[in-house]
């Protein structure tokens, strides 16, 4: 049993153990091929303050100094006026002890200035750098603090072929072995590591000490030829130790392009490449110059169990997005059925919408829910605990929103937590005017049509002639922010759309609202986020809708009541930005008979409509001035008969024996 363990901790460190001069000597400085290998466009040479003239190199677990003797011979060679530092720690035991050792020395360093240190760690090396800053950051402003005084030196952390997201061997051969380095490396110990010290934490003194991850892989795999950063779908593509998914810590940015090496030179690294990573000068020389490399930003993970716990089911980027729906049954991206929760991290793109669907085709007939970064300003990472709960007052603070969609009865006791088969990030709103008509109130059970507001519509609900639009089974509709403003829904119960029955009249309006809108029941006159619905009544239209006409008001309208409120039928439809004047003869409208106006938002403010009794437009007899200022949305002027000062649009009514219903002229001006 003895000698197995000797086996097996030989095995273990030779996975993560680099090699010195004497067991690899490349004698000279290595060409271009072992530079980028998918180049995305041309680096450019920026240069570090001229107070950055100190580079430190910290080595990897089960290893030493010697690993960067060919970096600090070309900078002895090439860049004489800098100074380097590599140092020595326990070479296999945990992040938190090599860390502490690391931060002594730095500490020690009184010729080196604050803010003037480059550091650079391999491997375990990076681990131990991330530890020593994000333990500055917890002891700021205590001046005797080892860490708190050598993250003050450090100016910026690049890190090479870093396990930040663990190691498919760390942990589990460790185990076996006791060894703490080793055990500390394994995928869960370092998903506890990164939420403990997370890189939104990596700052000092109020300044931030930026990392940028390396990542490289043997070469022998390339999935992408021709352009593009490769995107590594598994374990498998690695540099012979660590996956190249795993290079990468949440929320810091990292090289899009993926660089040619193998971790270490001695077996069982099977890799072909002969090109160790700390050989490569070419990268180094990138790093001296501080060149402008292509980064991209991991800040979306999905997670197996709700809180952003278990395992990690999918990673995306908010920059570097599918250019479509990913399916998780047959896409590496993530993994099918598996998501119950996501954690966002600081610096994601503006406005990012991240899409959720049961169906593996991304259709709205089944579960599915969209989470909204909007402006959200938040500086650490934010778990959306549960797929189908709404937001913690805390996340809605901080500009995050979601809608959840709960499909047909039939299917939705399974929900979305657990069951999501499809992913889509966008940045904005890419549906072409979608709104959806459900079977059921507050959009839920089937989807019995969809419509786009692309091109206007109109047309019967009938199973033989129309479809799409299922007769009879609409009581509830879904209008997404990108409808077209002031679009116009109507539904009628009437199969050719009169308005001698029930109706239904929804306007979109020019409010910018952030996520889907329901229009909960098609019976009922409501104002929300800028939409306005007006239903009229005679025996109900919820689940007997037969012709739906969609239009869009480019010529925004006034529209007469019969009734108060904005009730009953419509007497008139005249534009509201082109003059009119005339009595009920010459404007087409019955006399006598209009007690209330709609004002469609997209009237122009400035805009006056006078109401008369007299019929050829008299002040001597009942009448009313109404001023519209810059609306945004829809108004209703309830009546006629009393001042009323709302929503930018102003009232006033001159009185002699009532005006409501006994409306003869009017004039529009």
């Amino acid at each position: 049993m003895k000698a197995y363990m000797i086996i097996l901790t030989t095995v273990f460190s030779l996975f993560f153990i680099g090699c010195d001069k004497n067991s690899h000597d490349t004698g000279s400085e290595q060409n271009s091929s072992a530079g980028v290998i998918l180049s995305v466009g041309s680096p450019i040479s920026q240069g570090h303050p001229e107070r950055v003239k100190n580079i430190l190199f910290a080595h990897g677990y089960h290893d030493n100094k010697s690993r960067w003797d060919a970096f600090s011979e070309y900078i002895k060679d090439n860049y004489s006026d800098w100074k380097v530092y590599k140092t020595d720690v326990n070479p296999n035991a945990t992040i938190e002890n090599r860390g502490e050792e690391l931060a002594k020395y730095i500490a020690s360093l009184d010729s080196v200035d604050d803010d003037s240190l480059l550091t650079v760690g391999h491997s375990m090396g990076g681990l131990d750098l991330h530890y020593v800053v994000s333990m500055g950051n917890l002891h700021e402003g205590e001046p005797e603090n080892i860490y708190y005084k050598a993250a003050k030196k450090i100016h910026k952390i690049y890190t090479l072929a870093t396990p930040h997201g663990g190691n498919q061997f760390g942990g589990q051969i460790a185990q076996l072995i006791t060894d703490d380095g080793g055990l500390s490396l394994g995928t869960t110990q370092m998903r506890e590591f990164n939420q403990k010290y997370p890189y939104s934490n990596f700052s000092i003194n109020s300044r931030d000490i930026p990392l940028l991850a390396f990542r490289f892989h043997c070469g022998d795999k390339e999935s992408a030829k021709n352009g593009g950063p490769v995107e590594p779908s598994d374990d498998t593509d690695s540099d012979g130790t660590v996956a190249v998914s795993r290079q990468i810590l949440f929320g810091a940015p990292y090289t899009q392009s993926i660089f040619h090496g193998k971790h270490t030179f001695k077996p069982p690294n099977n890799c072909i490449s002969l090109d160790l990573e700390t050989d490569n000068t070419t990268l180094l020389k990138g790093i001296l110059d501080n060149t402008d490399y292509l980064t991209d930003t991991k800040d979306i993970v999905f997670y197996e169990k709700n809180s952003c716990s278990g395992g990690e089911k999918g990673i995306f980027s908010s920059t570097y997005k599918p250019k479509s729906l990913v399916n998780c049954h047959d896409d590496d991206h993530c993994d099918d059925d598996e998501i119950r929760s996501v954690m966002i991290y600081p610096g994601i793109a503006k406005n990012t919408l991240i899409w959720l669907y049961d169906d593996k085709n991304g259709q709205e007939s089944d579960d599915w829910a969209v989470i909204n970064v909007g402006n959200a300003n938040f500086s650490e990472p934010i778990c959306i605990n549960d797929l189908e709960k709404p937001l913690s007052s805390t996340i809605k603070n901080s500009g995050i929103s979601k809608y959840f969609h709960e499909g047909p009865a039939i299917t939705h006791d399974y929900r979305l937590n657990g069951k999501v088969s499809a992913i889509k990030i966008t940045d904005g709103y890419d549906t072409n005017g979608k709104i959806l008509f459900y079977e059921a109130k507050e959009c839920k059970q089937d989807v019995r049509s969809i419509k786009h507001d692309v091109d206007e519509f109109s047309g019967k609900c009938d199973n033989n002639i129309n479809k799409d639009c299922i007769n009879d089974e609409i009581r509830s509709v879904l209008i997404f922010p990108d409808v077209i403003d002031n679009t116009i829904i109507k539904l009628y119960d009437s199969p050719s759309g009169k308005l001698n029955d029930d109706w239904a009249y929804i306007d979109r309006g020019t409010d910018n609202f952030k996520l889907p809108h329901c229009v909960n029941s098609l019976e009922k006159s409501t104002t929300s986020n800028g939409l306005i619905t007006y239903y009229q009544k005679h025996n109900g239209l919820n689940g007997k809708v037969s012709y739906i006409k969609i239009r869009h008001d480019k010529d925004t309208k006034l529209l007469f009541f019969e009734g108060n409120d904005c009730k009953q039928n419509i007497e008139l439809s005249l534009s509201g930005n082109t003059n009119h004047s005339g009595d009920s003869d010459k404007l087409g409208f019955q006399n006598d008979e209009i007690s209330s106006m709609l004002i469609q938002a997209g009237v122009n403010s400035g805009r006056k409509i006078k109401v008369y009794d007299s019929k050829k437009g008299k002040t001597s007899d009942d009448y009313t001035l109404v001023s519209v200022g810059k609306i945004k949305h829809p108004v209703c002027v309830d009546t006629f008969e009393k001042d009323i000062n709302k929503s930018k649009v102003d009232v006033k009514y001159h009185k002699h024996n009532g005006l409501d219903g006994k409306i003869s002229y009017i004039k529009v001006y």
